[in-house]
């Protein structure tokens, strides 16, 4: 994305409109790498579900099933936006300086919004649901502690990734509501534009979430601070004496 907003600002300082082949690669890439995003926490989040609800069925928590998913969900994220750039529906837009899907109500909008956005999206909060089904049922009944502190570990994770799915849906809002609005009428010339600023200017705030539910790399940030405060002090120390 990043990539995008640099090829932009260079035509709009240069001046130039022009279409080419890195430009179709863009609004091919685009999509690709919002998928493999959203596609990871939906990855992240069935793990979780079968680990708890289904902790007897080792093979889904098997390093080599984990990595068989993760390639399939690559692949897929990788081959889907393939279908709108050959079918033409991704074409390069003069106003906003860039290769991007057609909006209008037609199938490639559709589609890159279902594999993208919808259909994951939709498995996340469902799985999210029946994880706190379980986690109750489990309270309601004698169930071993290890299992329900297990089933308590899950949801806790799950409901990081649906806060920040969240966060994410959120900043595109506009994004989704320029796309709603193709479908019935013409929608501004710099929509694509406009979109990008409430998707690109959240990003440190979900980045800080992010980090603030990643208890390693916490952990490992505070001994690296503490190490370096104490080897502060003891220099210090030494140079006082």
């Amino acid at each position: 994305m990043t990539w995008v907003y640099i090829f932009r600002l260079e035509n709009d300082l240069k001046q130039l409109q022009y279409y080419n082949s890195m430009c179709l690669f863009r609004g091919y890439f685009t999509p690709a790498s919002c998928a493999m995003m959203i596609h990871s926490f939906t990855l992240q989040t069935f793990h979780r579900y079968m680990t708890a609800v289904y902790p007897t069925h080792l093979f889904w928590q098997l390093i080599r099933t984990q990595l068989f998913l993760m390639c399939i969900s690559f692949v897929f994220c990788l081959l889907f936006p393939l279908i709108p750039l050959l079918t033409g529906y991704i074409v390069y837009n003069v106003y906003n300086q860039n290769c991007e899907i057609l909006f209008s109500f037609n199938f490639g909008v559709i589609w890159i919004s279902s594999c993208t956005y919808n259909v994951p999206v939709v498995i996340i909060i469902f799985l999210y649901f029946r994880l706190v089904l379980y986690a109750k049922s489990i309270n309601n009944v004698a169930t071993a502690v290890n299992v329900f502190f297990r089933a308590q570990r899950e949801l806790k994770m799950v409901k990081q990734i649906v806060i920040l799915v969240s966060m994410l849906l959120i900043f595109g809002v506009p994004y989704v509501t320029f796309i709603f609005t193709s479908f019935f009428t013409n929608i501004p010339l710099y929509h694509y534009r406009i979109s990008h600023v409430f998707v690109v200017l959240p990003y440190p705030i979900l980045l800080a979430t992010l980090f603030y539910f990643t208890e390693p790399l916490k952990d490992s940030l505070r001994k690296l601070f503490s190490g370096r405060r104490n080897l502060t002090g003891l220099s210090t120390t030494l140079t006082n004496r």
